[in-house]
């Protein structure tokens, strides 16, 4: 069994490798940003308008972290 600890070190450096892949690879970033941005879509349209702002929208981390990079890159 793998510990928990474990668990998260790999999960994180998944993470990072996939992030500087993407950021080798600008044909790569675009096409798992265009993926990332229609996951939020329909991850957005199965709440109902009515739905509270608390309600929350289940993302997968890969795509929360792709999509926050390059916000944070148009921002400088």
């Amino acid at each position: 069994m793998i510990s928990p600890s474990r668990f998260h070190a790999d999960a994180l450096g998944d993470l990072r490798d996939f992030l500087e892949t993407t950021e080798e690879n600008p044909a790569l970033r675009a096409a798992a940003t265009f993926r990332a941005m229609d996951r939020l879509r329909d991850a957005l349209l199965l709440i109902e308008e009515t739905a509270s702002v608390e309600t929350p929208v289940p993302l997968l981390l890969q795509d929360v972290a792709l999509l926050g990079r390059q916000l944070l890159q148009r921002l400088r």
